[in-house]
């Protein structure tokens, strides 16, 4: 697009955008802005603390499993080849995600405290 008289847009070719479009002016208060960014702020926070950064999205290859559960790599292979274990694959690999083996964990120490 290409700047027109008056403040005013014009489109440069022969698209489907009307010849000519207004453009909005805003005058904004002192504070404005840091009102607007607040409320932004608070509408992204429940995104931003679930980040990507956080360990829960980690995948983990059968070395890096075991060394988290401080475990031999063959028993996570024994347990991931019967089921036990939740898990992906990666063509033939299997990956594990940090947030499902941590849930798996958790469900394992609820049963057990429930035979108990």
């Amino acid at each position: 697009m290409q700047g027109g008289v008056g403040g005013e847009i014009a489109p440069c070719s022969g698209s489907e955008v009307p010849a000519r479009q207004k453009i909005m002016k805003i005058e904004l208060e002192a504070g404005d802005i840091e009102r607007i960014v607040e409320k932004v702020f608070e509408k992204l926070r429940p995104l931003l603390n679930d980040s990507h950064d956080s360990k829960d999205d980690e995948l983990m290859d059968v070395k890096g499993l075991a060394d988290y559960l401080n475990v031999k790599k063959q028993w996570v292979y024994d347990k991931t080849h019967l089921g036990l274990i939740p898990h992906y694959k990666v063509g033939k690999y299997p990956r594990y995600r940090r947030a499902k083996i941590e849930k798996w964990l958790l469900e394992k120490e609820n049963r057990k405290n429930i035979k108990t």
